[in-house]
C-alpha cells in the first residue's frame, strides 16, 4: 500500500549532497504506467541524464559510477523491462535502488544484485507503532512530538490513530488538517465518524494514493477488492467465508488446469501480497486465515462500490433509498427499518449480509429474495 512513506524517505537520501558527490551522476524517475517496452524507460532515462546528447544512455553510463533511483515499481514484468536498460558492463560500482508496494517484486528486484535469496538488498519500512504515530500526529497539530493533551482530547486522538493503521501519510495529513480546526474533542469526534466525507472533500492526498493502490490493481483483483467493503471498519474476515462468498457469487472465473478453489485462494494471496488487505491469524500450513481492510481504504472502496450501484449500506440512521439494481445488500445496526423494504427493488440482489440483530421479520422476507450471509 502507499503512503508507507517509502518515496519520502528515499528521497531524504537522495537529497544528501554528501552521497550524490560519491556519484559522478544520478537520476530519479518515476515509473511512468503502463511501462510495457523498455524503450519507456529508456526514454525516461535519457531526459534525465543526457538531453540533447547524441550518445546512447547506455554509452553515457558504461565509463560512470551512477546511482539511479527507480520508484514506484507495480510488476515483476515491469522490472524485466526496466533491468533490460542496465543490461551492459559497468564496474564503477554503480547503484539502481527501486522502491515497490510488492514484497514480491522487491524479490525479484533483489535477484538481480545476485545475493542469496536478496534479503540484504531489502529494507521493509513497517507501520509507525502507537508511540511514534502520536509523535507524529502531534508534531503536525501541535509543532511538538511530545505535547501532552489534555485526556479528552488524546481518547479523540486514539480513535484517529486507530483508523491511520500506522501509515505516515495518513497521520500527517490528517494531522495537518486538523492543525487548521478547532482543538476541541468534538471538532476531532466529528473527524473519525464522518471520515468518508472527508476525505473526499478535504484529504485529497490519501484518496489519490490510495487510488492509485487500486488503479494498478489487475481486473481480476479489481472486484474482487472492492467487495471487501461489504464488511464493516476494523472487522475480521474468515479467509474461508470470503473465499466462498467469492466463488458463490460469480467473482471467481475458471482457470485451465486449476481448481477453482486454488484460483480464489491465489487471487486473495495477491491482495496480501500487495498490501491491499493486512493479513492476520496465520495458521501453520495454512496460510493467513483472516484479514482486515484499512480504514482509509475501506471508506474509499466504499464509495467506489456504492457509486457503481454494486452495493446498498443499511444503517442505523440510514434514510437513502436506491434508485438503481443493486447486487449486494448490507445491514449493519439496523432498527425499526422494515418499512424501508418495501421501497427497494430486491430483484436484482445477489446477496444479501447481516452484520448484528435484524427482526425475524426482515430477515423472512430479504430470505426469498436473496441467499443469507450472516457475519
Amino acid at each position: 500500500m502507499g503512503g508507507m512513506g517509502k518515496s519520502s524517505l528515499l528521497r531524504m537520501v537522495y537529497n544528501d549532497p554528501d552521497l550524490l558527490a560519491v556519484f559522478d551522476c544520478s537520476a530519479w524517475i518515476t515509473v511512468p504506467h503502463p511501462l510495457d517496452t523498455p524503450d519507456v524507460f529508456r526514454r525516461r532515462l535519457n531526459e534525465e541524464l543526457t538531453p540533447g546528447q547524441e550518445k546512447t544512455i547506455e554509452e553515457h553510463l558504461r565509463e560512470k559510477r551512477y546511482l539511479v533511483i527507480v520508484d514506484d515499481v507495480l510488476s515483476q514484468e515491469e522490472w524485466e523491462n526496466i533491468w533490460q536498460v542496465f543490461q551492459f558492463r559497468n564496474d564503477k560500482d554503480s547503484r539502481v535502488i527501486v522502491t515497490t508496494r510488492r514484497e514480491d517484486v522487491a524479490r525479484h528486484c533483489a535477484a538481480a544484485g545476485h545475493v542469496p535469496d536478496g534479503q540484504e538488498l531489502i529494507y521493509e519500512l513497517k507501520p509507525l507503532n502507537d508511540v511514534e504515530a502520536k509523535s507524529l500526529l502531534c508534531q503536525k497539530v501541535y509543532k511538538k512530538c511530545d505535547y501532552t493533551m489534555p485526556p479528552d482530547m488524546e481518547n479523540q486522538a486514539n480513535y484517529i490513530l486507530k483508523k491511520c493503521w500506522g501509515l505516515p501519510l495518513a497521520i500527517s495529513t490528517i494531522g495537518g488538517f486538523l492543525s487548521n480546526r478547532s482543538k476541541t474533542s468534538i471538532e476531532w469526534r466529528n473527524l473519525h465518524e464522518h471520515l468518508g466525507a472527508e476525505l473526499e472533500s478535504n484529504l485529497h492526498d490519501i484518496t489519490k494514493v490510495i487510488l492509485s493502490s487500486y488503479d494498478g490493481l489487475p481486473y481480476h483483483l479489481k472486484s474482487i477488492f472492492l467487495y471487501l467493503s461489504i464488511f464493516p471498519d476494523n472487522h475480521e474476515i474468515r479467509r474461508t467465508r470470503l473465499l466462498r462468498r467469492w466463488m458463490a457469487e460469480g467473482y471467481i472465473g475458471k482457470k485451465r488446469g486449476m481448481p477453482v478453489e486454488d484460483v480464489a485462494a491465489r487471487f486473495y494471496n495477491e491482495l496480501i501480497n500487495r498490501s491491499m488487505i493486512q493479513g492476520s491469524k496465520a495458521s501453520r500450513g495454512a496460510g493467513v486465515d483472516r484479514c482486515q481492510v484499512h480504514s482509509m481504504v475501506r471508506e474509499i472502496i466504499l464509495s467506489k462500490f456504492t457509486e457503481e450501484n454494486q452495493l446498498f449500506l443499511i444503517e442505523k440512521h440510514s434514510n437513502d433509498i436506491p434508485q438503481s439494481k443493486i447486487r449486494h445488500l448490507v445491514v449493519s445496526r439496523w432498527k425499526n427499518r422494515h418499512e424501508k423494504l418495501q421501497n427497494i427493488n430486491l430483484s436484482f440482489i445477489r446477496s444479501l449480509t447481516i452484520f448484528g440483530e435484524c427482526p425475524a421479520c426482515c430477515i423472512s422476507h430479504l430470505s426469498k429474495i436473496a441467499t443469507v450471509a450472516s457475519a
